[in-house]
């Protein structure tokens, strides 16, 4: 059961803040997902608690965001792309493609666990477009 739960939580892109304690900006949508989640493990003969937490300052409200930044991943995401600019016209549009399709699955990914979208995010966007339409013109 604590496989499955840590898995879900990292599914939903919840911050951990120590064993047993996790963050996840507020939302309609996290919201049900963690009541849901809490129901499960109490029905696991285990204990769940989900609480709405306000930052008590400005500063640990930028502590608690800082949880949820994306950027280093981003930023892997735009150098993956960026190195595939020695493969244009020498490799295959084809096999570019395909790695550029799955890039924009990554990027996906990331950005529906990105709750406090930043420049990073529009840097890969911007990355991943151009990639993909310098690509399409090799075809």
């Amino acid at each position: 059961m604590r496989m499955r739960v840590l898995r879900t939580l990292e599914s939903l892109g919840a911050a951990v803040l120590r064993e047993g304690a996790f963050l996840l900006p507020e939302s309609e949508s996290n919201r049900r997902s963690l009541d849901y989640l809490a129901e499960y493990i109490v029905r696991s003969s285990g204990a769940a608690y989900v609480l709405q937490v306000t930052a008590s300052s400005p500063a640990q409200s930028e502590a608690f965001r800082s949880l949820f930044d994306r950027s280093a991943r981003y930023e892997g995401l735009v150098q993956v792309i960026e190195s595939l600019q020695v493969g244009y016209g020498v490799t295959d549009p084809g096999s570019l493609s395909r790695v550029l399709h799955k890039q924009r699955s990554e990027f996906e990914s990331i950005s529906s666990l990105d709750f406090f979208p930043s420049e990073a995010r529009e840097r890969a966007r911007t990355a991943l477009a151009r990639a993909e339409a310098a690509v399409a013109a090799l075809v």
